[in-house]
C-alpha cells in the first residue's frame, strides 16, 4: 500500500510540475510575444507619425512658396515701378459701404477675392505695388488648393487694410474687416511677436462659419525691412482626424496635440463647435493614466516604449510643427489578445502532456509498478525466511529479478550458517589462548592476539612442565580462516602432549614436525618459537622454527634479537633436525615474542615495520611491566600503519 501510495503521490506531484511548467512556458511566451508586439506597434507609430509629418511638411513648404513668390515679385517690381495687371484693373470701389473688391474677376475659380477698407482709387504707388503682389499669389493659391488635401483656404492679410482670400467668395459674404488685424494669425506674425520672421502654427480654433475645427500655418511678408502682412493657409482638422483614424493597429488610441496641449486629432469625433472651444489632451486621455509629477507627458522621452501604470505610451515629435503624437494602449487589452492568440496552443500542450502522463502512467503501472510491488513483497517474504514462490503473472522480463532475489537470500542463509560456524571457530580459537597470566615474584608474563579476519592462524600458549620449568610458544600458521585455526589447534595440542615426555626442545620440535607432515595434503605449515624456561636459574632452552626472532631486552635497556637456531617451519619436510639454542635471562631482563603480523605491518606507502623498528621501539624499555611493553609495541605498530588496513594477525 505504501509503494502504491508513494507512486500515486509522485505521479500527482509530477503532473503538478508539468502544469506549472506549461504555465511558466506560456507566461514566458506571452512576455516574448508582448515584447515583439510592442516593437511592432512602435514601428507603426513611427510610420503613422511620418505620414502626418508629410502633411505638415507640405503645408510649411507651401507657406515658403508664397513667401518666395512675394519676395520674387518685390525684387522684380522695385519701388516706383507701375504695373496694372488684369486683376488689378478688375478691382472696384463700393462707394456705399466704403470698401473695394474683386467681385468682377473674369475667372473667379482661379483667383481669390481681394477686398479692403476704403477706396482703391487715389492710393499711393507703394500701396498699389503691395496689391499687385497680393494678386500675384493667385497662381500659388491655385496650386496649393490642388495639392494639399487638408486645404480649407489661403490668404494674404495686409497691415495696410486689405486681404486676398482664396477660394473666391463674393465680398458681401466675406470681405476684409479691420478686426482681423487683431486676430492671432496676424499678431503672431507681427515684428513685435516674431522678430525672427519665422513660420508659425496658430492655436486651434473654430472657423468663421462655426462648423469645423481649424488650424493655420502662416509666415510674415516683408518688403526689405518693411513689414507688409502675413500669408496663411487654413487647414481643416477633420481631414487630419481622418488620417489619424487610419492608424494601422486596432488596439490603443492615437492623439495629436500641439504645444498648447490642444487636441488636434483623435480616433473619436472632435466636436468643439458646440462649446466654441478646443478640447485639451489631458481631458481626452484615460482618467487612470498616471502622469509624471512635473511636466506631464512633455517630461517623458519620445520614441520609447513607456509603461505608465496599466498603460503603454509611445510619443513621437514632428519636425514641421511643434506638435506631438501620443499613442496610448491599455496593456490588459494587448495581453488578452495575446492570450486569445496563444491560448489554444498552450491548452493543446496541457492536453498533450496530460494524455502523455496518463498513458505513461498506465504503462508504467502495468510494466513496472505492479511487478516492482510484487518484487518488494517477494523480498519481504524472503527476508523473513518464509517460503515464497515467484508469482505466475510476472512478466518474463521481471522473472530474473525474482530468481536473483531468491538465490541471494539462499546464499545469504548459507552465509549466515557459515558465519555461525566461523563464530564457533573463533570462540574455540580464543578458548585455547591463555586468559590468565602468572604474576609471580620471580616472573611475569602477558600476551594478546588481534586477528585480521574472524578466525586467525596465530596462537600463543604457556604451560608449566613441573614446579620450576615453564614452556611457552608463539606460532603463526600459514593462511587464514578456519583451516589455519584448525591447524593451529592441532599444533598446540601436539606440542603440549609431546613436551610432557621429557624430551629436549629440539627433539620435541622434530616429533611435532613429523606428526604435522603426515597426511598434510593442504601443505599447511606453521612457524614456531618454542622455549622452556627454568624459573630457578633463568636458563632458557629454545627452538626457532622459521619464526621472527624475539627481542631480548636486558636490564640496562639494550634490545637485541635472539639468535636463530636454523630451524624451518613445521609441516613442510619430515625427519628434520632442529637445533636447540640457549640463553640465560638475568634479573630485570625481558623477552618480547611476536609474529610477522608485527614486523610485516605496512603503512599506506607499503613500507614494512621491520625487525629493526621492533628493536628500536623496545630499546630503553627496561623496567616496564609486561602489559605496558605489549601495549607500547601495538601502539607503535598502529601509529606506523596509519590508515592502512591490517593485513595479518
Amino acid at each position: 500500500m505504501n509503494f502504491y501510495k508513494n507512486y500515486n503521490r509522485l505521479v500527482g506531484i509530477t503532473y503538478i510540475f508539468l502544469l506549472l511548467g506549461a504555465v511558466g512556458y506560456f507566461y514566458i511566451e506571452i512576455q516574448d510575444k508582448r515584447a515583439d508586439e510592442l516593437q511592432l506597434i512602435k514601428g507603426r507609430v513611427a510610420r503613422h507619425a511620418a505620414a502626418i509629418e508629410l502633411i505638415l511638411r507640405a503645408s510649411t513648404d507651401y507657406i515658403d512658396a508664397m513667401r518666395i513668390n512675394a519676395w520674387a515679385f518685390y525684387n522684380a517690381m522695385p519701388p516706383g515701378a507701375t504695373l496694372e495687371s488684369s486683376l488689378f484693373k478688375a478691382l472696384r470701389d463700393d462707394a456705399r459701404d466704403n470698401y473695394f473688391h474683386l467681385d468682377d474677376a473674369l475667372n473667379p475659380d482661379y483667383t481669390g477675392n481681394l477686398t479692403g477698407a476704403g477706396r482703391i482709387a487715389g492710393r499711393s504707388a507703394a500701396f498699389y505695388r503691395e496689391v499687385e503682389m497680393a494678386l500675384d499669389l493667385a497662381g500659388t493659391f491655385q496650386f496649393i488648393n490642388l495639392s494639399l488635401p487638408s486645404f480649407e483656404s489661403a490668404y494674404y492679410l495686409s497691415a495696410n487694410g486689405f486681404q486676398n482670400l482664396f477660394p473666391w467668395e463674393p465680398s458681401y459674404k466675406r470681405r476684409f474687416q479691420p478686426s482681423v488685424l487683431e486676430s492671432v494669425v496676424f499678431r503672431m506674425g507681427s515684428p513685435a511677436n516674431n522678430p525672427a520672421r519665422a513660420k508659425y502654427w496658430t492655436p486651434a480654433y473654430v472657423n468663421e462659419d462655426g462648423d469645423g475645427l481649424m488650424i493655420s500655418v502662416a509666415a510674415p511678408i516683408y518688403d526689405g525691412d518693411d513689414f507688409q502682412g502675413v500669408v496663411a493657409i487654413n487647414l481643416d482638422l477633420e481631414y487630419l482626424n481622418r488620417v489619424n483614424a487610419d492608424f494601422p493597429y486596432d488596439l490603443g488610441s492615437v492623439y495629436v496635440a500641439n504645444e498648447l496641449d490642444e487636441l488636434l486629432a483623435h480616433p473619436g469625433r472632435i466636436d468643439a463647435v458646440a462649446d466654441r472651444a478646443v478640447t485639451r489632451l489631458a481631458v481626452a486621455l484615460p482618467k487612470d493614466l498616471p502622469m509624471p509629477i512635473k511636466g506631464g507627458l512633455d517630461a517623458l522621452p519620445v520614441r520609447e516604449i513607456l509603461a505608465l501604470g496599466p498603460y503603454i505610451v509611445i510619443q513621437e515629435e514632428f519636425r514641421s510643427a511643434p506638435w506631438r503624437l501620443v499613442y496610448v494602449l491599455p496593456e490588459g487589452e494587448l495581453i488578452r489578445r495575446l492570450i486569445v492568440q496563444r491560448g489554444p496552443q498552450a491548452g493543446l500542450l496541457v492536453v498533450a502532456l496530460t494524455l502523455l502522463l496518463v498513458i505513461s502512467n498506465r504503462i508504467t503501472r502495468r510494466e513496472f509498478v505492479q511487478p516492482a510491488n510484487q518484487l518488494v513483497e517477494h523480498l519481504d517474504r524472503e527476508s523473513r525466511f518464509e517460503a515464497s514462490e515467484i508469482p505466475a503473472r510476472v512478466s518474463p522480463a521481471w522473472r530474473p529479478w525474482f530468481e536473483t532475489i531468491s538465490n541471494a537470500f539462499r546464499i545469504h542463509s548459507q552465509f549466515l550458517a557459515m558465519r555461525q560456524e566461523l563464530d564457533v571457530a573463533r570462540r574455540m580459537q580464543l578458548a585455547i589462548l591463555p586468559r590468565f597470566f602468572p604474576d609471580r615474584a620471580d616472573m611475569a608474563l602477558f600476551g594478546t592476539m588481534r586477528s585480521a579476519k574472524e578466525v586467525g592462524g596465530d596462537f600463543f600458549d604457556y604451560f608449566m612442565l613441573d614446579g620450576s620449568r615453564m614452556g611457552f610458544v608463539v606460532a603463526d600458521v600459514s593462511g587464514k580462516g578456519v583451516p589455519a585455526a584448525l591447524f593451529a589447534m592441532v599444533s598446540r595440542t601436539l606440542l603440549r602432549a609431546l613436551e610432557s615426555d621429557g624430551r629436549d626442545v629440539g627433539q620435541t620440535m622434530a616429533q611435532v614436525n613429523n606428526m604435522l607432515c603426515a597426511d598434510n595434503d593442504s601443505a599447511t605449515f606453521v612457524t614456531v618459537f618454542y622455549g622452556v624456561l627454568d624459573l630457578t636459574t633463568g636458563s632458557l632452552a629454545y627452538v626457532n622454527a622459521g619464526h621472527p626472532p624475539p627481542v631480548h631486552i636486558r636490564s640496562d635497556g639494550e634490545a637485541a634479537a635472539l639468535a636463530l637456531t636454523d630451524g624451518v617451519a613445521l609441516g613442510l619436510v619430515e625427519d628434520m633436525v632442529f637445533q636447540q639454542g640457549t640463553l640465560r635471562l638475568q634479573p630485570g631482563d625481558s623477552l618480547v615474542l611476536f609474529t610477522d603480523g608485527v614486523t610485516e605491518a605496512m603503512d599506506v606507502a607499503l613500507n614494512e615495520f621491520t625487525d629493526a623498528r621492533v628493536q628500536a621501539a623496545m630499546a630503553g624499555s627496561q623496567g616496564l611491566a609486561v602489559r605496558e611493553l605489549v601495549a607500547m609495541l601495538i601502539e607503535k605498530v598502529d601509529q606506523f600503519a596509519g590508515e592502512a588496513p591490517q593485513a595479518d594477525d
